[in-house]
């Protein structure tokens, strides 16, 4: 099978017809959201070492623990953040799943319906954010090998352009496994939402069981609407109102796509979207 990207992205705008107006409202609820909880953890404090320098050795203590204080509030919303991010994706996957079941009119009370997922959006997110994790670990090594055979064999001063360049190209190749990892998970909120009864490690099990062999149709998919993105910025971010139910709407279509492909060619069996 063969992901129809041009397909996917024409039924999605024949399933927006006629339906853009909360598909609209509900990205906008979703973008003020984020936008709200973004601005508040950009506002909070964190460390300033370059202050920290200047500050004389009898009070670098003082200076510390206030310091620290204020980091602690900042990873907390930057953790509340974090948070929100996962449970927005999770309603407006919901919210676009019922697009695309029928042609029936669809309501601002689907998509807050989308919001009673909250518990499992977070767990979903927070598993997919420790395996995307763990693979970009992968990367480390190659830098400390680098380092390694640099200090061993050369007059190792620091990293000049040279080294750097490597380093770079090194984190680089390191993050690719990561990568790939990440287009696998892009369908296990899909998953944790159109079927509740499974768990949320068997939902990143299933998208990635889906994704294999079509990661690279994937990734065309998403960058597809960079064209779209650089559009919506052009327009001072307002037409990320269109483009962001746009998106969905056509992965949304891949995602049954590949499903039922996955069910027709008995890599994924019936009984496992039940239990």
């Amino acid at each position: 099978m063969t992901l129809d990207i041009p397909k996917y992205k024409k039924f999605a705008f024949m399933q927006l017809q006629g339906r853009w107006k909360p598909a609209i409202l509900g990205t906008l609820i979703s973008i003020l959201l984020l936008f709200i909880f973004s601005f508040f953890q950009s506002k909070a404090p964190s460390i300033n070492y370059s202050e920290l320098m200047t500050v004389p050795s009898e009070q670098l203590f003082t200076a510390l623990q206030e310091s620290a204080s204020g980091s602690g509030v900042g990873f907390i919303l930057e953790l509340l953040n974090t948070i929100v991010d996962f449970i927005v994706e999770m309603v407006l996957v919901t919210f676009f799943l019922i697009f695309s079941r029928s042609p029936d009119p669809v309501s601002l009370k689907d998509y807050f319906e989308g919001y009673n997922k909250w518990a499992r959006a977070i767990l979903c997110g927070l598993w997919k954010l420790l395996w995307t994790f763990l693979w970009g670990l992968l990367a480390i090594p190659l830098v400390v090998i680098f380092v390694i055979i640099i200090s061993c064999f050369s007059n190792f001063d620091g990293p000049d352009s040279l080294n750097y360049t490597i380093c770079m190209i090194l984190l680089f190749i390191g993050f690719i496994p990561m990568f790939i990892k990440t287009i696998e998970y892009s369908f296990a909120f899909f998953f944790a939402s159109e079927f509740p009864e499974i768990g949320i490690r068997k939902s990143l099990r299933l998208s990635i069981t889906i994704a294999k062999g079509h990661r690279w149709e994937i990734f065309v998919l998403n960058i597809s609407f960079i064209g779209w993105v650089l559009l919506s910025i052009l327009t001072f971010c307002i037409g990320f109102l269109w483009t962001l139910p746009y998106y969905y709407m056509t992965l949304t279509n891949a995602y049954h796509a590949l499903l039922q492909d996955a069910l027709e060619t008995g890599k994924i069996k019936p009984e496992e979207l039940n239990s």
